[in-house]
């Protein structure tokens, strides 16, 4: 019975990561799907991506992610905790799954500010901050 909860949790995890993460995708193949850059005069200018550039999108899109699982934490221990019905060994749970959960959003949120301190130092530009 235990395992057979664990395994709808997991999937049900796997299944939102999944819709979360299939539109990026999509969307983002369009964006990379060719170099070249059309000029107004017509000419074609090759655009290169740099590495600093493709390391910044994938720890953005990194951190978002966190940040979600942060949020999706919380209200699962918030839920917890509204089910705990007096309990004190799962209202202490609920509780640790909700620090824990704001712990990871401090987290998240500390390494994006980071990330875009850390770009606009080595660009020499300031960024959507």
């Amino acid at each position: 019975m235990k395992k057979s909860l664990i395994l709808k949790h997991v999937g049900s995890a796997l299944f939102i990561l999944a819709l979360v993460t299939v539109p990026v995708v999509a969307f983002g193949e369009e964006a990379l799907a060719s170099p070249w850059l059309d000029k107004a005069d017509g000419t074609e200018v090759y655009n290169s991506q740099g590495v600093s550039n493709i390391v910044e999108s994938f720890l953005t899109f990194f951190f978002g992610i966190l940040g979600f699982l942060a949020v999706a934490a919380f209200l699962f221990g918030g839920i917890m905790y509204l089910l705990s019905a007096g309990n004190e060994k799962r209202i202490e749970s609920a509780k640790g799954t909700i620090m824990y959960a704001i712990l990871g959003l401090i987290v998240a949120l500390l390494g994006y500010v980071v990330l875009q301190a850390v770009t606009s130092l080595v660009s020499n530009t300031t960024t959507g901050l």
